[in-house]
Order: C-alpha cells, then sequence, then structure tokens
C-alpha cells in the first residue's frame, strides 16, 4: 500500500522494533571508579535512560532487590570483589535484567567467559562513548526483538489450547496439551495439574510431569496446604524458589526435593476453582520471573475453560450412554407386562364358564398394565432421565403381595415350560417402597429364573425377615 505521495509507509511493525523508549529503562552502573560511575551517568541521562550508581557488590545487589532494573553495566575488577558474582547473582536471581561486562584489554579473555555465562555482550576500557552508547542501544533493541518472539510464542501456545477447547478433547487429552504447553511457554521441566474434587474438598493431582511425576499422581491437597493449595485457598498466582522456608507464607511447608523454583497458578473459571496449574524447574538455576508468572495465569485461565468443556463433554457422553441403557431397560420391561397381558386375554377366553378364574385374570391384567404405564410415563420423562433420577413413589407395602403379584405376572411363561414356582405364603412384611417399582424387581428375577431354568423344573420363592430387612 502506498501514501499520497507515492512513498511506501515504514512498516509499523518495524518502527516498533527499531524504537525503544530510553524514559522506562532503568540501568545500573557498577564500578569503584567514581569518575567513570559519573560519566556513565550523564551520558545515559543525556538520553533520557534512569541511571542508577554502585561502588561494590553489596550496594550493587541491595539496589537491585529493591528496583527492578532493565540493564546492569559492571566492571569486571573491583576492589576486592569480582565482577563475575555479580553476573552470577543477577542470572540466578534476576534473568531478565541484563548484564554488560566492562573490561581492560588483559581482561578480554574472561569477558568472553562471561559472555558463556550469560552476560549480554562486554565492552574494552578504555571505551568509546558512542561505542558504549551503541551496545547499551543494540542490548534493549534485542531485548525488544526477544520479548516479541517470546510474545508469539505465547500466542502460539494459547492458539493450541484454544483449539484443544474447540475440539473439545477427552479430558486426559486435554490436560496433557496443557502441562506440555504451559511447560513450553515458561520453560519448565515439569509439573502437575490438580483438579478442585467438591465432594471430598480436595485437590487431586490428575496429571503429572518430569522428575518423581508418579509419586506425586492421585496426591490429595486440602485448601491452604502446599504451595498450590495456598494459590488455590488465596486464588493467587504464586512463585517460590528451592529455600521455601525462608518464604514466610511457607516457613512451615517442607521444601520440594530439587525443585529449584517454581509456580502455582490457580484456574477459576466464574469465580469456581477449577484446580491449579503447577511449574518446576530442577535442571536449571535459573529462577522463575514475573513474566512467567503471567504467562503461567493467563494460561491457567484458559486451561479452567478448556477443562470445564471437557468435563462438560464426558458428562453428555455419560448421559447419552445412560439413556441408551436405559431404553434398553425400559424395552426389555415392556415385554414381561405385555406378554402377561397378552397370555392373559388368551385364557380368559379359554374360561369362559369360569367366572372366578376370569376375575383373577382380570386383576393380573390391570396390574400388568398399570405397570406398563409407569414404565410408558418414565419412558416420556426426558428430564428425568437426563438427570439419571426416576422418582419413587414410596408407601407402607407388603412386599409378600409384591411377590404374589409377580408370581401371577410370570405365572404362563411357567407353565409353558412346565415350571412350578413354589412360594408358601406367610405373614405379611411391611416396608416403605415403591411397590409397583418391587414388583418389577420380583418380575424381572423371576422372569430371568424361569428363562434359565430347565424344562419340568420348580422355581422357590421366599421372603424372611432378618435383622429387621427383608430377604
Amino acid at each position: 500500500m502506498k501514501s499520497e505521495d507515492g512513498k511506501i509507509p515504514e512498516s509499523p511493525l518495524r518502527r516498533e522494533v527499531i524504537e525503544v523508549d530510553e524514559k522506562n529503562k532503568k540501568i545500573l552502573v557498577v564500578d569503584d571508579e567514581e569518575g567513570i560511575c559519573l560519566t556513565l551517568k550523564q551520558i545515559f541521562s543525556l538520553r533520557n535512560y534512569n541511571v542508577n550508581t554502585a561502588s561494590n557488590l553489596t550496594d550493587a545487589r541491595n539496589f537491585i532487590r529493591k528496583e527492578k532494573c532493565d540493564l546492569i553495566i559492571t566492571d569486571l575488577k573491583l576492589r576486592g570483589e569480582r565482577g563475575e558474582d555479580l553476573l552470577k547473582f543477577v542470572r540466578a536471581e534476576y534473568p531478565e535484567t541484563g548484564v554488560i561486562v566492562m573490561t581492560g584489554y588483559a581482561e578480554v579473555k574472561n569477558a568472553v567467559e562471561c559472555i558463556k555465562a550469560g552476560a549480554s555482550d562486554y565492552v574494552p576500557k578504555p571505551f568509546d562513548m558512542d561505542e558504549i552508547l551503541r551496545v547499551v542501544e543494540r542490548f534493549f533493541k534485542t531485548q525488544q526483538l526477544e520479548k516479541k518472539v517470546s510474545s508469539l510464542s505465547d500466542i502460539v501456545g494459547l492458539y493450541q489450547i484454544t483449539l484443544a477447547i474447540g475440539r473439545i478433547k477427552p479430558l486426559n487429552e486435554v490436560l496433557e496439551l496443557i502441562l506440555q504447553t504451559a511447560e513450553e511457554q515458561v520453560g519448565a521441566d515439569g509439573g502437575s495439574i490438580t483438579l478442585w474434587n467438591e465432594d471430598e474438598k480436595v485437590l487431586v493431582v490428575t496429571i503429572a510431569r518430569g522428575k518423581d511425576s508418579e509419586k506425586a499422581l492421585g496426591s490429595r491437597i486440602r485448601l491452604g496446604e502446599r504451595v498450590c493449595g495456598w494459590a488455590a485457598q488465596k486464588r493467587e498466582s504464586v512463585i517460590v524458589h528451592e529455600e521455601l522456608n525462608k518464604d514466610a507464607r511457607f516457613r512451615n511447608e517442607k521444601a520440594y526435593n530439587g525443585v529449584k523454583s517454581g509456580i502455582s497458578a490457580p484456574m477459576i473459571l466464574q469465580n469456581k476453582l477449577i484446580g491449579t496449574l503447577n511449574l518446576k524447574r530442577m535442571k536449571t538455576d535459573n529462577k522463575f520471573t514475573q513474566n512467567d508468572l503471567e504467562r503461567a495465569f493467563v494460561l491457567a485461565q484458559i486451561a479452567a475453560l478448556a477443562i470445564s468443556n471437557s468435563k462438560i463433554y464426558e458428562k453428555m457422553t455419560e448421559l447419552s450412554e445412560l439413556k441408551t441403557k436405559f431404553l434398553s431397560n425400559v424395552t426389555h420391561e415392556l415385554r414381561t407386562p405385555l406378554t402377561a397381558i397378552k397370555g392373559g386375554a388368551d385364557l380368559y377366553e379359554k374360561l369362559e364358564n369360569n367366572e372366578s378364574g376370569r376375575i383373577k385374570i382380570m386383576r393380573i391384567i390391570k396390574n400388568n398394565t398399570a405397570r406398563m404405564l409407569v414404565l410408558v410415563k418414565d419412558l416420556l420423562d426426558v428430564s428425568e432421565i437426563e438427570r439419571d433420577k426416576i422418582k419413587l413413589i414410596k408407601d407402607e407395602t407388603d412386599i409378600c403381595l409384591c411377590l404374589v403379584n409377580a408370581i401371577a405376572a410370570v405365572k404362563h411363561k411357567a407353565d409353558e415350560k412346565n415350571i412350578r414356582i413354589k412360594y408358601k405364603t406367610g405373614a405379611p412384611v411391611l416396608t416403605l417402597c415403591d411397590s409397583v417399582r418391587m414388583e418389577q424387581v420380583f418380575i424381572n428375577i423371576l422372569d430371568n429364573a424361569v428363562k434359565f431354568s430347565p424344562a419340568g423344573s420348580a422355581v422357590e420363592a421366599r421372603v424372611s425377615v432378618s435383622d429387621e430387612k427383608a430377604r
């Protein structure tokens, strides 16, 4: 695209990468020569950098702990001290802060070793003012580029999890993708995901990666317990390091074996706790940073949605299976009263001159018709099916009478195989139950007994009371 003057406009992205906002950049100069500190402070201040100085490592460390520095420029040789020690401190505690070392020509070899140890660049002494400015500006431009690359990497990771949400994979696959992506995003070499168990009121380690992951699986953690329990209870993301007892929040907690640095971020959806995303570094001394924590927090919130969707998917699948089983059971149970009604109707025609027999047959037909109405109602009541809950109408019922009715319902089947159903009527056994459902249970039991018994045999039914329970 061309502008009105015919020139191709400069890319906003390129302009953003090239330009550096010096006003927001904080530099610490560490040198035991006061003249060098003052000179560098003046030079960088003219470029609108925020500059502070320190003459020894103790002052430098104290300042770094209090103030967030973007860049530290340190001499390799200080009175009785080594600039390499400051480099190690910064790399371990503040890995996002850059370090440029100043060195004499005779110490270039040491400077190269510092680069290998993590220094961003080095400047030989005596230095040219323009050269040191170029080195500093190059560092900040490189830092911006790295942030953009990191940001793009974040977007890719978020995109992968978003795809998982769209695809609604099984929960174990979603958890695996979330943990793998999170580890890649923050440079972790292990981690875990806990899910909140509402019934037990605990976090359960559902998936784990890295060293000792097998031991962690299935662990149950109460709210406020350990680091992830604290994060879940407070609903705050947290960074911890290997000396856990030095952190006032976890003074009474035992340090994790071999963990140099850790992150725990709560997964929250609509103010509801889903679980926690936990990441660790065991193979490197580099500690997690605030940027890592922010990435983990964003990933945890997206993960909460992915996990919730996956759980809904699994619940829907489970309900679908329950519906199928329910319909299969109802279809099976419909056959029994239908067969009883048909058999009763056939027998009714044969008992033309037997009024008492016909009355008994009509009672059987009526009972089975009522049973069919209940089954049809259950079949049509979709809302009850979806909740996997069928209403029971409980009354004081003589289960002996239920058994007698059930025997009458399957008698025609038994007669066809010349099977005798033996039952001795006794005293009523009263219990609180749904009489129709209880008859269905007895019919199913007797129907199977008749079905799988050889012709000409006998089936015995008994009702007894033991420990105040009917058997």
